[in-house]
Parts: structure tokens; C-alpha cells; sequence
């Protein structure tokens, strides 16, 4: 009874190790996971700034195409939406617009393109003839749309120039 007794104790004191050891890992673990949640976080703000960077050399890259070589005025169009025509709500919308012979092209150049994207492009057109008296063409360039955005961009007739097939 002795040396049960005794393995009753030397089993209590290791466990109550390997309980401390458990807890000491689960304080670690979870600060590796804010750890890494700050890293992931980090990384979406530079992708995101990124995005943005891209977007607008590929935009004034357009813009001097557009301009130099065909003679196209492009300018950014920004209007205030008093009856919330694009968002639901009053806002200020801004658009790319390339114009020659009386056609407007409004110009959407995102890295990605969601539903939502396309919707509110479509929303934007709605709002530009109204405002200009002018139905304009819709294009979006990305190199990244999903497929469901695609299918709706086709359905409202929104041209979309994608590396994707």
C-alpha cells in the first residue's frame, strides 16, 4: 500500500507539472495568435496599398494611351448623388471617363472585382445619364473578377477586359 501510495503522488505531482506545462503552452499559443493576426493584418494593408498603387499607374498608364495616342480627353468625374441613385443613400461618386465623338466611356479599373463592383458601375452609369444626358459605355478592367460578377457585368452589358478567360 506503501508504494501505491507513493505512485499516487509522484502521478499527482506529475500531473500537476504537465497541468502548468498546458497552461504555460496555452498562454503561448495564444499570444502566437495575436502574433500572427497582426502579421495578417499587416500584410491585407500593404496587399490592399498595393492594390491601390497598381490601379492608379495602370489608370494614368490609360490615361496617356487614351489621350496621346488616340486623342481621347479622359478625366475623373465626381458629382454628388443627392438621391442616393448609386449607393442608397447621398454621396459623392467618382468615375473615370473617357470621351471622343460624343461617346462617353466610364471606365471602372479595379486589382479585383466583386458583384457589388459591378453593380455599383451600373449604378454609376444610371446616375451619369441622368446627370449628362448621355448613356454611357461601361468597362471595367481588372485581372481579377468573379465569376458571378462576370455574369452580371455581361447581363447589364458591362464590357470587362480580364487576363482571365
Amino acid at each position: 500500500i506503501k508504494q501505491l501510495t507513493q505512485r499516487v503522488e509522484e502521478h499527482s505531482v506529475a500531473i500537476k507539472q504537465l497541468t502548468q506545462r498546458v497552461e504555460e503552452h496555452s498562454v503561448t499559443i495564444e499570444q502566437l495568435a495575436q502574433s500572427v493576426k497582426k502579421l495578417e493584418n499587416t500584410v491585407n494593408a500593404i496587399g490592399s496599398r498595393w492594390g491601390i498603387l497598381a490601379e492608379s499607374a495602370f489608370r494614368e498608364g490609360l490615361k496617356g494611351l487614351f489621350e496621346e495616342g488616340f486623342g481621347v480627353e479622359v478625366k475623373e468625374w465626381i458629382k454628388e448623388d443627392k438621391k442616393g441613385i448609386v449607393f442608397g443613400f447621398s454621396s459623392m461618386v467618382q468615375v473615370d471617363v473617357a470621351i471622343k465623338n460624343e461617346e462617353h466611356l466610364l471606365l471602372e479599373i479595379k486589382s479585383s472585382v466583386s458583384r457589388a463592383d459591378v453593380i455599383e458601375l451600373n449604378n454609376i452609369g444610371i446616375f451619369y445619364e441622368k446627370e449628362e444626358n448621355v448613356k454611357p459605355k461601361l468597362i471595367i478592367v481588372t485581372p481579377f473578377i468573379e465569376e458571378r460578377a462576370k455574369s452580371i457585368a455581361s447581363h447589364l452589358n458591362i464590357k470587362v477586359y480580364t487576363s482571365l478567360s
